[in-house]
């Protein structure tokens, strides 16, 4: 037998949107406070040669990983919400079955 939270599935996909969207919110802001300092007046203005290309390097793949987890995530919600549906619609069928005896 499976019993199934319909509730606990929505909120769990709600929750998984919002935890990509913090993360993505986090992500901007280090972002920002990165490009503050590396801006001409910045902490590290005249920051330059291969430890720049590294950054570079690095942060180009810490975007990718980013832009792939926000698809993993993305897709996960839909797949857990779609799946909280299914459920319902499938109760709700069972349940007219039992009412027509």
């Amino acid at each position: 037998m499976i019993k199934v939270n319909f509730a606990a599935l929505q909120n769990a996909s709600e929750r998984i949107t919002s935890a990509g969207n913090f993360m993505n919110t986090e992500l901007a802001g280090l972002r920002s406070t990165v490009a503050a300092i590396a801006q001409p007046g910045g902490a590290v203005e005249a920051w330059s040669g291969g430890a720049q290309a590294e950054y570079q390097l690095r942060q180009a793949e810490w975007d990718s990983a980013a832009e792939q987890l926000n698809l993993i995530l993305a897709d996960l919600a839909v797949r857990v919400d779609s799946a909280a549906h299914t459920y319902y619609n499938a109760e709700i069928i069972n349940e007219q079955r039992f009412r027509r005896g």
